[in-house]
């Protein structure tokens, strides 16, 4: 009984991470881009859909884009259409049980997809392999920041994450304690059971605070809004201290989460802020 009780625990807990759809929000001709629709597999055969977006003319690079936890890429290209107008190929892909991939959703299934995306890129006859960056938003950050820890790639000249938690079990007990404060945040000895919960129900496997000093060489940026309500600021922070040289914070005033490069007031200028960070750890054109 107890341990149907755990197992049970630990897929619900688990499950809140992810919420996949296969809806079409947009597509890279409702911004005027033109692209390549691209499968390939994951380590465990699982096909994956994904676009590649050419620059609009002389390419920079190779920017591979992971999105969150919600939809599907097409949900998300509000976040990088700017890319191509500023001289960078884009990848966007499906994690597995996203949008037109096939399988079902799982942590360690994202893992394998998130190396995938990487090596697709360095086999693929249409960019330059030598001249990539990763940029990463919150959970998609999370699997970036695993996938270049684990593995020797080449060619990766800088990773980029926004938004992202230093661990499963950390963010689970903030959002805990978020969504159910009437009954836990406000009466004190109601707290404790949220740690014991979230460390029996919640493996912290893939977790950026275990794995981010393993980044280095690779120059890694962190980005944060101060004011992020779905993940607090001391996130970027821990993962900042824990990373290895070279490493860069941004910690910006006023935005929330992951609305940095979208449509909050200064969005064009840390647009410009970022390309102009990838190009220059880069390859001379």
């Amino acid at each position: 009984m107890w341990l149907f009780a755990l197992l049970w625990i630990f897929g619900c807990i688990d499950s809140s991470f992810y919420y996949p759809d296969d809806r079409v929000y947009h597509t890279p001709s409702d911004y005027g881009l033109n692209h390549k629709a691209v499968t390939f597999h994951s380590g465990d055969g699982t096909r994956l859909h994904g676009w590649l977006i050419p620059a609009l003319g002389t390419s920079h690079g190779t920017v591979l884009y992971f999105y969150g936890n919600f939809a599907n890429r097409t949900y998300y290209l509000d976040h990088i259409y700017w890319l191509p107008r500023m001289g960078f190929n884009v990848f966007t892909f499906d994690y597995r049980g996203y949008g037109a991939s096939e399988g079902a959703v799982d942590r360690s299934g994202m893992y394998q997809d998130s190396v995938a995306a990487i090596e697709y890129l360095q086999s693929s006859p249409d960019i330059d392999s030598s001249n990539l960056f990763i940029y990463a938003q919150s959970l998609g950050g999370v699997f970036a920041i695993a996938a270049v820890a684990d593995n020797d790639f080449s060619g990766i000249r800088a990773l980029a994450v926004e938004s992202t938690f230093t661990s499963f079990r950390a963010e689970a007990r903030y959002m805990m304690k978020q969504k159910t404060p009437k009954a836990i945040a406000r009466i004190p000895c109601l707290t404790w059971p949220i740690r014991p919960v979230t460390y029996l129900g919640l493996s912290n496997a893939y977790s950026p605070i275990d794995l981010v000093d393993r980044i280095a060489p690779v120059p890694l940026l962190i980005i944060h809004c101060a004011s992020d309500t779905a993940v607090p600021f001391s996130h970027a922070e821990q993962l900042y201290e824990r990373a290895n040289d070279p490493k860069y914070l941004w910690a910006v005033d006023g935005c929330e989460h992951v609305t940095l490069f979208t449509k909050w007031g200064h969005s064009d200028a840390y647009r410009q802020k970022l390309a102009a960070f990838f190009k220059s750890r880069g390859e001379a054109d």
